[in-house]
Order: C-alpha cells, then structure tokens, then sequence
C-alpha cells in the first residue's frame, strides 16, 4: 500500500511513488509480490509503465502466500566499485504496519482502529548481500510454472554480480535462510522437495542452547494440539519447535516469548487459546526439579496494546534469526 515514508527532517512521498519515480528516473526496480494481493498486481502495473519490472507470483501452495519481506539495493561507490545493502525482516507496506518511535496508540497515517505495529528489521552489507540477490534472482528467473506471474515475467536476471568487489567482510557469520513448501506442481523447479533450513536453524539453536532463549512471535502456536507432551515417540515431537523448548526448559534454560495481545482484534480467542496452550505446556516443563522459567509477555500502551509482529529468537548473547517466518506449522511448512 502508499504508505509514507518517515523522515527525520521532511514529508517525503509515499512508498509506492518513491519506486515509481526512481524507475522513471532509470534506477532498475524489480518488485515480485505474493499472487493473492490484487493491490499489489495494480500496482506492478504502474511500476512497469513506469520503467521497472513487476509481477504477482502465484507460484505457491493453495490458499499459501510468498510471505518474504527484503529489499537489496546496489549503487555506485566512488572508487567505481558497487555498494551493496540489504534489508530483511517482519515489516510489510502496509498501512497496518506504519508506525513512529512514539508507538502511539492511534496515528493518522495509520489504519483506523490499527495498533501500533513492532516490526524488527536486520541490515546487512558486505558479501552476505551477494545471497539475498541471488535468491531473489532464482525466484524471478526459475522458468517452471512462469505462466503463474501476473503481469508475466519476461526478462532474465544476471548473477555475474557475484563477482562485484563489495566492502570488506566483517566480523560476522550470515546466512540466509529460506522456507518452500513440498509442492508437486504449480511451484518452482526445487519445489518437490521444498525447502525448510529456517525450521532447522530454530531447532539447532534451542537444541544449543545453555542459558536463554528470548521469542517476539506473532503467533507462536504449537504445531500439534495439545502439545505432544510425553510422546517422544511421535515423529513430530523432534520437529515441533514448542516441545524442543519444553526440552531446553528441562536442561535449565530459560525462555521468554513476547507475543501480542491481539487486545481488539476478532480473531483473538483463537490466537489466544492455541498460544495459550502452548505457553502452558512450557509453564508445565518448568515446575519440573532444575528447570528453567517460561516467561510469556505483551506490550501494553493505552488504549491500543502493541502488536508484537516481529519474527526473532536470541539465544544466548551468541545467535540471532531474524526474519519473516512465524513459530507455526504453516510458516515453517507452507508459506515462503
């Protein structure tokens, strides 16, 4: 949606306008939406007949959406090399999502009646920027099914930026992590096996764990219900990312998930109930001898209380996912 643009100074234009505008000022946009928003294929619409390229991909699973949320950029540096700089994280443009530092209950420019989002994004520079472009070139020029992007795609993407000069690397370890569901037709050509390494990194780290496990979650359900409690013997007890908590909470670690309150919102007593069963099988494993806490919180500000949107696990001062994947069966399975 148009969302404005903060600034810090001045009004700038609105989200849509802005990436019109460098299209037409010959910047190369290239935008990919997810298939099931209509205002997102109106609006590649106009980024094309403003000189950039944009479709709606539904090359998804039924009733799924792409649920990706990154921007990469490239510009010119001065020695004549390229800057590289990536955004990912929770945040959509949407009205809904817009917010300021004040978090204020109701704001203008907001959705009437909408709470004040927490959104939290990861910028990265560097080499690690290379991943973020190559992954969004596989998905514009995978070829299979290309008749599901709407307007079509048509154009190919390069990766001969793999081998751009960019600043030098630092003392991090980043790696990108994506979600594609099992799909056997109507997908991407690696579709029929899907993909699922963010599942993965959200078990390695609780299963690494030895002092926290800190959570901003969405929803936070587990994956079965009630929680496969005392069934180890259940394939989904080592994959379900609740239960490997409760086993983190045994070991004495402790585990704070900060959540929303969904205060106003009519689809609460559902999100309440399923994240209300999984907070009391981790309250369960905690009143065991030498366990850990489980800590479930909100935010709270007026009227409105924040609705926590962001997607983030920290896990001993040491590892960090940031990202757009909720703790859920159909984020990690179902929707990229």
């Amino acid at each position: 949606e148009p969302v404005k643009v903060l600034g810090e100074t001045v009004d700038g234009p609105d989200a849509e306008s802005l990436l019109e505008e460098a299209a037409r000022a010959g910047v190369q946009v290239r935008f990919l939406a997810s298939g099931h928003d209509p205002h997102a294929r109106k609006f590649a619409k106009r980024l094309i007949a403003a000189g950039g390229e944009g479709a709606c991909d539904k090359r998804k699973a039924l009733f799924g959406s792409h649920h990706q949320k990154f921007i990469v950029c490239r510009y010119p540096a001065e020695d004549g090399g390229s800057i590289w700089r990536a955004l990912l994280g929770s945040g959509d443009f949407l009205y809904a999502r817009w917010d300021t530092h004040a978090c204020n209950p109701e704001e203008p420019d907001r959705s009437e009646n909408g709470a004040p989002p927490h959104d939290v994004w990861l910028e990265v520079d560097g080499p690690a920027t290379h991943d973020v472009a190559l992954h969004f070139a596989e998905r514009w020029n995978d070829s299979s099914n290309i008749s599901l992007t709407d307007p079509r795609l048509s154009s190919t993407l390069s990766t001969a930026f793999v081998d751009d000069d960019v600043a030098t690397a630092g003392p991090h370890s980043l790696q990108l992590l994506r979600t594609y569901p099992v799909l056997k037709r109507g997908g991407f050509s690696w579709s029929d096996v899907g993909e699922f390494s963010i599942w993965a990194a959200y078990l390695n780290g609780i299963r690494q764990a030895k002092r926290y496990i800190y959570l901003e979650d969405q929803y936070f359900y587990s994956f079965q219900d009630p929680p496969l409690s005392g069934r180890p013997d259940d394939p989904l007890y080592r994959y379900d990312i609740v239960v490997q908590l409760g086993e983190a909470i045994k070991k004495g670690v402790d585990v704070l998930v900060a959540v929303p309150s969904r205060k106003g919102d009519w689809r609460k007593h559902y999100e309440l109930q399923q994240r209300g069963k999984a907070m009391q099988y981790l309250t369960e494993c905690a009143s065991q001898p030498g366990a850990g806490r489980a800590i479930g919180c909100f935010l709270r500000k007026g009227e409105m209380d924040p609705i926590i949107h962001s997607k983030l696990m920290l896990v001993d001062d040491a590892y960090a996912i940031v990202g757009s994947a909720n703790i859920g069966m159909r984020s990690m399975t179902y929707d990229s």
